[in-house]
């Protein structure tokens, strides 16, 4: 048992993996699979675009995954693929019995354990009130049931996802490097004061001006260390000193 339920994760990542290159190519980045998918995926994605017509200007395609999805994780991954494309998301539940779940099961040619069935109704996980699955519909076989998929279908192709957009990671300013600034800064503040001094201004002018130059000192220190000090480095070694 627990071998089929490591083949059966190890498929279903398969075929993420498959619906990502497929929905690359129809969303025109053209990019074919290659030796860093498994060849199950490679065989999956030839199937796919075997299957596929050319899709027209005017039309919109529809990838239905059809499959007992009943982790709400299984199915994250799936918005999060939808999501990585700027595609539209939703989710259509076919209600069905326990027990009529294991009869259909047991009439296919290729079932699986009847455990297996009743042990996903009992996991089973319904939606909750996410953002990502507020595109959600129940549908029972009756005759509007199609009049409702295609409702939640033409929903959801008016709200495509954007994708995330991750923040580079910043590479933090060294201590030694803050002390060398702090000392610098510190050198020019002690500059400034000598010069407020040196102009004869008043005991109270010179204090006056001592607290805004401090103050100037940490504004410039706490600018400096929120600075990416890895594109710092990189624009230092592209800098040209001239030649005073």
């Amino acid at each position: 048992m627990a071998s089929r339920k490591g083949l059966t994760k190890e498929c279903r990542q398969h075929l993420l993996e498959a619906a990502d290159c497929y929905i690359g190519q129809l969303c025109g980045d053209n990019f074919e699979p290659s030796h860093v998918y498994e060849e199950p995926v490679n065989e999956m994605v030839g199937r796919l675009l075997a299957a596929t017509r050319q899709i027209q200007p005017n039309e919109k395609a529809v990838i239905m995954v059809d499959d007992n999805l009943y982790y709400r994780s299984m199915r994250a991954a799936w918005f999060k693929l939808a999501r990585n494309y700027s595609l539209g998301f939703c989710q259509v539940f076919l209600l069905c019995t326990e027990e009529e779940a294991v009869r259909r099961n047991a009439s296919r040619a290729f079932s699986v354990p009847e455990s297996t069935i009743r042990t996903m109704a009992k996991k089973f996980e319904a939606p909750r009130d996410e953002p990502w699955e507020q595109l959600t519909v129940t549908v029972d076989g009756t005759p509007d049931s199609i009049e409702k998929v295609v409702a939640i279908l033409e929903a959801a192709s008016r709200q495509p996802w954007p994708p995330v957009i991750t923040s580079p990671i910043r590479e933090p300013v060294p201590a030694s490097q803050m002390h060398i600034w702090d000392l610098e800064l510190r050198a020019i503040v002690s500059k400034f004061i000598r010069q407020a001094q040196g102009e004869k201004s008043s005991k109270s002018q010179v204090q006056s001006w001592s607290v805004k130059v401090q103050k100037a000192r940490q504004d410039v220190l706490a600018y400096l260390k929120g600075l990416d000090f890895g594109t710092l480095e990189m624009a230092a070694d592209h800098t040209e000193v001239p030649n005073w």
